[in-house]
């Protein structure tokens, strides 16, 4: 292994020596490197990983640098999970606050030009990126001192992914909200801001014009707003139910019988996996 600690060490001071220029011909090079090491090292690798993660970091100056860069976060995360909390802690703001400077132009750009579809993916792997962190037993990273006081800011970016034009942003984003339902159901406060923020969404999308329950990509997408709401009933229980039925589905007029239906609906089956009766009862609406 000795061998392969040399190279690496060679490879991140490579942005230190040479121009910039020159180590965006390198980048892919170094990256597929990086990835090797993570998979030939295991857990030797990670007292270097903080190394790597802030010379990739820094280097990325182009969209397509930080989608590479999120990329070998994902597979650091998927491959070391909780043995790297703290790395992924003490480099989380950091890494969020240059997507979001790097995603800015995304409110002023309108035209399907290459910049857009270039912002949108970058949109898509930064959805990817919060997802593969609650799907590794890394949640805990935004509660800390360090991370907590930007939550907000993070789960209002996830509602506003929610609303994107591209279905796999919005799947992805639904997720998002589903692993937090999963993770913090017992945290009054974040439960209060999902139930009134992102419940509404769970019924916006599917009642939308453009919603087509025989499309593969909106049944799939069905199947994750289902799963979300059945998370909130095994994690909150009845008070979601009562919000449901009292608080937000009235004010959307709803005749009341299809209400109640629906919340009953709930109640049968709330410990059957099986979206079908939801989705079935939905069309209610």
């Amino acid at each position: 292994r000795l061998p392969f600690f040399r190279a690496m060490e060679i490879i991140l001071r490579i942005p230190t020596i040479v121009p910039t220029i020159m180590f965006d011909v390198l980048r892919e090079k170094v990256i597929v490197f990086l990835h090797r090491m993570a998979e030939v090292l295991g857990i030797a690798m990670i007292p270097h990983i903080e190394r790597a993660i802030k010379t990739l970091q820094q280097s990325c100056t182009r969209i397509p640098d930080t989608i590479e860069f999120i990329t070998f976060l994902n597979q650091l995360i998927s491959r070391f999970k909780e043995q790297i909390f703290n790395l992924i802690n003490d480099n989380l703001l950091p890494i969020i606050q240059h997507i979001f400077r790097q995603l800015q132009p995304v409110a002023t750009t309108t035209d399907m030009s290459e910049e857009l579809r270039e912002l949108l993916e970058l949109q898509k792997y930064y959805f990817l990126f919060l997802q593969n962190i609650l799907g590794n037993n890394l949640s805990g990273v935004f509660a800390t001192p360090n991370n907590a006081p930007h939550l907000q800011q993070v789960l209002s970016t996830v509602l506003q992914g929610c609303r994107s034009s591209d279905i796999n942003i919005q799947r992805v984003c639904i997720t998002i909200f589903r692993k937090m339902v999963e993770e913090w159901g017992t945290i009054p406060n974040i439960m209060s801001f999902l139930m009134e923020q992102a419940v509404p969404i769970l019924f916006e999308l599917p009642l939308a014009k453009s919603f087509e329950l025989q499309d593969a990509s909106c049944s799939l997408l069905l199947n994750e707003i289902v799963k979300v709401q059945k998370a909130f009933v095994i994690k909150i229980g009845d008070p979601f139910l009562h919000f449901l039925a009292s608080a937000y589905l009235p004010t959307q007029q709803y005749p009341q019988e299809a209400i109640r239906t629906y919340v009953d609906q709930h109640k049968a089956h709330k410990s059957n996996n099986n979206p079908k009766p939801l989705k079935i009862i939905l069309k209610i609406f």
